[in-house]
């Protein structure tokens, strides 16, 4: 039912509309108003539609390449085509309205025609290169990179190695596209990298694309990495597609500052179907603004955090998977630069149908917040939402946090038996200098812990700090637990229509959070008009089902 004067002014900036596939658009909803909400960002329902029906599934999640949710979101147009972006957008009232926009993408072939491509193989073997592409044969990786230039896309034969002995630096070529990528069949090309260096190191430089290409580091020990976008540059549009890495310090990494109150960062990156494994400090550590990571594997980290955000705003990480950091460190880390010295709140962020899964001891598998107590740093509006949470004591940490939507999340206690109490959510102010939490709406959440802990305790949402936050149809199970809380709150939040049961009603439980007929959590839910859909992205119904999923006979 459409509420009496309930409207929306709808807000879509494409940050390009046009370009050489592969291409990276980052689309920004943000600006959007309705009637209804003060908080359009969390309370309206946003779903694109981006007109590139071959699209596909991401190999992480295999949900559609072609449709995303959020206020924010980026696609890669891997085809040439005119592309007609849709974005409906409803509220709270029942109003709901369409905008779109127009991508048109030129075919890569046609954009790096004749010896604009340059083909590089070790063997002389050109089979499958494109018509009337230079050919050049060496096996050094700075010879064949030599070759890169505005305007140029240069193609490495698969099958086939190459060595990197020292850093390959690229600055300021920015004037006109740049594509690295491959050709033939078979195997990824590979790049091996001596010890500490950069196989791509970019400073200023501007609409780059790198793609099937496999880089291995020599030591892992060491800082080098595949992708190093630098610091004190501002490098735009570069994405990275399809590539594989192993045995770096950080396989893919750029860095930002401020100075004098001036933000000197990168902006519109997309990582994209890459796997980056084993980083001996992390696996990615970089700012996000107008970014994207869609549907990336990043596993593995030595001695930190596997993903690391330092900074974002307006981005998407989304159908990703990151598990398996270094003990007490985070499979994802989240934070921002410090307030103090000029640097912006990380803002307008969406985090959707991830894997995050830690490996003991870690104590918080996803910390969003400060990155140290003390630290002066600060984090507002964002959407955490449908992601699989696994991890050991703290599954979802928000330190010092303004305006979160966490919501439609499944959250898993691991196997171990180490751990005094487990929070599926915990609001906390790790930080005694950063702004106070205030607003945290934990929504629909799914935990459960299957194990074995007959003298510890288990909460789905801890509300330690802070004010202003709301909990409600949160549902959980962790029958051999001899505490259990829906929830724990210091903070004189709202909280109702939350359950703990022995008996959940799951259709498996541990495996298959769905709901089964006759479970505990069917139409006990609050009707909450800012939750539309379920983790499934099946619409909600009234009376709401509590948890992440709503009951489908």
């Amino acid at each position: 039912m459409l509420v009496p004067g309930s409207s929306i002014t709808p807000s879509l900036v494409a940050s390009r509309v046009s370009g050489v596939a592969p291409l990276y658009v980052h689309f920004d909803a943000t600006a959007t108003t309705s009637t209804q909400t003060s908080y359009p960002f969390h309370e309206c329902n946003f779903k694109w539609n981006f007109g590139d029906t071959a699209a596909g599934n991401y190999s992480t999640t295999g949900l559609s390449r072609n449709i995303a949710y959020g206020g924010v979101a980026g696609h890669v147009f891997e085809a040439a085509g005119a592309f007609t972006v849709t974005l409906t957008i409803k509220d709270s009232g029942g109003a709901t309205t369409t905008t779109t926009t127009t991508v048109t993408v030129a075919a890569a072939n046609d954009q790096y025609s004749g010896t604009n491509t340059i083909c590089v193989s070790t063997s002389g073997n050109f089979t499958g290169a494109p018509p009337g592409a230079d050919t050049r044969t060496t096996s050094t990786w700075a010879t064949a990179m030599g070759y890169v230039a505005a305007g140029k896309r240069v193609l490495f034969r698969r099958g086939e190695s190459w060595t990197a002995t020292g850093n390959t630096s690229f600055g300021n070529i920015n004037s006109s596209p740049v594509s690295i990528g491959s050709f033939g069949s078979g195997a990824l090309p590979v790049v091996t990298v001596s010890t500490g260096y950069n196989a791509i190191l970019l400073g200023n430089c501007s609409d780059w694309r790198i793609s099937d290409l496999s880089f291995i580091g020599t030591s892992s020990a060491s800082e080098g990495g595949a992708v190093n976008l630098g610091t004190g540059s501002n490098n735009t549009n570069i994405l990275i597609s399809r590539i594989e890495t192993s045995g770096f310090g950080v396989p893919v990494g750029g860095s930002d500052y401020y100075s004098g109150g001036v933000q000197y960062s990168h902006e519109r990156i997309c990582i994209f179907e890459s796997y980056l494994h084993g980083g001996y400090i992390q696996c990615v550590f970089i700012p996000l603004i107008k970014s994207a990571i869609l549907g990336s594997r990043f596993e593995t980290s030595v001695t930190s955090h596997v993903l690391r955000v330092i900074y974002a705003s307006k981005s998407v990480i989304s159908n990703s998977i990151s598990r398996w950091s270094a003990g007490n460190r985070h499979t994802l880390k989240f934070h921002s630069g410090p307030l103090g010295d000029g640097a912006p709140y990380s803002d307008y962020n969406v985090i959707s149908d991830n894997t995050f899964q830690s490996a003991y001891p870690e104590q918080w598998c996803v910390c969003i917040g400060p990155q140290d107590a003390g630290v002066n740093e600060g984090i507002r509006d964002l959407i955490f939402e449908r992601n699989k949470v696994t991890g050991w004591e703290i599954l979802v940490m928000f330190d010092n946090c303004i305006d979160v939507t966490c919501r439609n999340n499944v959250l898993i206690r691991g196997s171990d038996t180490q751990r005094s109490g487990v929070s599926g959510v915990h609001v906390w102010n790790r930080s005694a200098t950063a702004p106070n939490s205030l607003r945290c709406r934990i929504y629909n959440n799914t935990a459960y812990a299957a194990f074995t802990e007959t003298e510890y305790s288990f909460v789905i949402a801890w509300l330690e700090s802070g004010s202003g936050h709301i909990a409600r149809n949160n549902y959980g199970s962790a029958p051999h637990y001899t505490l259990q809380y829906t929830v724990l709150d210091s903070t004189s939040a709202v909280a109702s229509n939350n359950t703990m049961t022995n008996t959940p009603g799951f259709v498996a439980a541990g495996t298959d959070f769905h709901l089964a007929a006759g479970s505990a959590a069917i139409n006990q839910g609050y009707l909450i008009t800012s939750v539309y859909d379920d983790m499934d992205n099946v619409a909600k119904s009234a009376p709401h089902d509590q948890g992440a999923y709503e009951y489908v006979p």
